[in-house]
């Protein structure tokens, strides 16, 4: 009780909305796969996926139907008459980040209210992890706010993971189907005591650096951006949000390219970490030449360095593969 209270004062979700704890993603979104869908429904989701859902749609035994968004026009989502096709009498669930995890892009109002008609008019559950909404920098449109209205709505939240190790999961959403996910998470994955404690620490630590978290990711998206704009052949849409940019390298396979920085490129005994976005698209041919960078968790100087031996390191992987 004392935990969810702590968790509902911080986040001011409001009174009328059940707050779930899961011990952590995978059982938190496992739990709305095999609550809510058969094996081989599907699950819309925009492209490029979250990294963390593929394991865990393997696992539940259903299937991603993809939203098809682009980097030329920062991943926007598209209108009415692109997303209601992709509905089936086999999807079962929509599922989005807003803020994106993958990309930066942060979802306006309009883009909300298309998925949002999508889930109402078909009857469709929609979850969105919302955990990097405090850090957008501006007012948007989460899950929170419209689950009050609609019943079918949920918003999930795993913030305290990248900022304190902890791994709990939350779920928040309506009366009747707030009352099913908590009796399902009681019985099939309760939250120990002992993580209980831990989640009740994490998020007195978390509330303390919330007041500067916004300007402190704010600014690390502004070094990103700039950064990177000064480089030659390399091309960024500045992100509207934390925790991510997407970088498009002049470069043909972003995997192997990838490889080749863990195995073999170093600067000043240094190397660097980038996701390939290939494996986030639905289309193998799609996104090869696409890098996230995760920022979240890096100082300033990290960051920089990281920027510049990834710089270093395309320029040397060019020279040996011509």
């Amino acid at each position: 009780g004392d935990l969810i209270e702590k968790y509902r004062r911080i986040f001011k979700v409001p009174d009328e909305l059940v707050i779930i704890p899961f011990p952590d993603t995978f059982s938190a979104i496992s739990s709305l796969f095999f609550l809510f869908m058969d094996l081989n429904d599907e699950v819309v989701v925009p492209e490029p996926f979250p990294p963390y859902i593929l394991p865990i749609v393997d696992f539940a035994g259903v299937k991603i139907t993809p939203i098809e968004t682009f980097h030329s026009n920062g991943f926007r989502l598209p209108l009415r008459d692109v997303l209601e096709p992709l509905i089936n009498p086999r999807v079962k669930l929509l599922f989005y980040s807003n803020p994106a995890i993958s990309t930066g892009t942060l979802y306006t109002p309009e883009e909300i209210e298309r998925v949002l008609f999508v889930s109402q008019n078909y009857n469709i559950l929609m979850v969105a992890d919302e955990s990097f909404a405090f850090a957008s920098g501006e007012e948007i449109q989460t899950l929170l706010e419209v689950a009050r209205r609609y019943t079918n709505s949920i918003s999930l939240n795993r913030i305290l993971l990248p900022f304190t190790g902890v791994p709990t999961c939350f779920l928040t959403c309506g009366g009747e189907l707030g009352k099913l996910l908590k009796k399902f998470q009681e019985t099939i994955f309760p939250v120990s005591s002992g993580l209980v404690r831990l989640t009740y620490t994490a998020l007195d630590r978390f509330s303390e650096l919330l007041p500067s978290m916004s300007g402190f990711l704010g600014e690390r998206k502004d070094i990103l951006y700039e950064v990177v704009s000064g480089f030659e052949d390399f091309f960024i849409i500045k992100p509207d949000s934390p925790p991510a940019g997407v970088i498009k390298l002049p470069i043909k396979d972003s995997t192997k390219f990838v490889e080749y920085l863990l195995k073999e490129f170093r600067m000043d005994n240094r190397t660097v970490f980038v996701l390939p976005l290939v494996k986030l698209f639905h289309d193998s041919k799609k996104g090869k030449d696409l890098v996230m960078v995760d920022y979240s968790n890096l100082d300033v100087e990290t960051l920089k360095t990281g920027l510049n031996i990834l710089y270093a390191g395309v320029n040397q992987y060019k020279k040996e593969e011509e």
